[in-house]
């Protein structure tokens, strides 16, 4: 019961949708403690929400992950806070860095992140399908064509992430005159593949 669980746990994460939190928020209450530290990572509640919720029993958190934490991958956005004690919030990134690397956002910025990197994950499966697709109608099996995206879009992330990679610059290396690359990246720019996953991540954040 949630009750006996915030009494026996030193952190809480709140891990539920978003319109829950409230309601579980107030059936731990009476066994927060001083010493507590509640971590929502739910979209959409706000700090002031979390305070509010809490009353002042114990310390709050807003953590915003993308699910390639659970391969140890992820990326998490942690509201700055400067009312919180600083022994907690280096306690805070240490736990999460466990499982991926972290950045502190101030609350503007928060729901940015939540387009771009909470939902992003999203996006790149939905691109990696659509790869997958062409492969099968190319003629692979369907989890050969799997495969060689998968190990395509590993290796284009390594090459983006060495010091002084730029996107671009990693594309137009692709890109030979008159190729069969510079075909394809121009009907991707005749179509505003570019312009349309821009305006995906705009859709998110006006909904965030």
């Amino acid at each position: 019961d949630i009750p006996g669980i915030a009494a026996r746990c030193d952190v809480l994460v709140i891990g539920v949708k978003p319109y829950l939190v409230g309601g579980v928020l107030a059936e731990a209450l009476p066994s927060l403690k001083p010493e507590t530290v509640v971590i929502s990572i739910a979209a959409g509640v706000t700090l002031h929400d979390l305070r509010d919720a809490v009353q002042g029993h114990c310390h709050v958190v807003r953590v915003m992950p993308n699910t390639p934490a659970l391969v140890g991958a992820g990326v998490f956005g942690i509201q700055e806070d400067p009312a919180l004690p600083k022994d907690v919030f280096a306690m805070i990134l240490d736990l999460f860095g466990l499982l991926g690397s972290t950045i502190v956002l101030p609350e503007k910025k928060f729901n940015a992140f939540m387009a771009l990197v909470g939902c992003g994950p999203a996006y790149v499966f939905h691109f990696m399908d659509a790869l997958a697709e062409a492969g099968v109608t190319m003629g692979f099996t369907r989890q050969e064509a799997l495969e060689l995206v998968t190990q395509l879009v590993l290796g284009s992330a390594k090459l983006a992430a060495l010091p002084g990679s730029h996107p671009a610059i990693l594309r137009e290396q692709v890109c030979s005159p008159a190729g069969v690359t510079i075909a394809a990246v121009n009907h991707l720019d005749r179509t505003a593949v570019r312009g349309h996953l821009i305006d995906a991540v705009l859709a998110a954040y006006a909904k965030s």
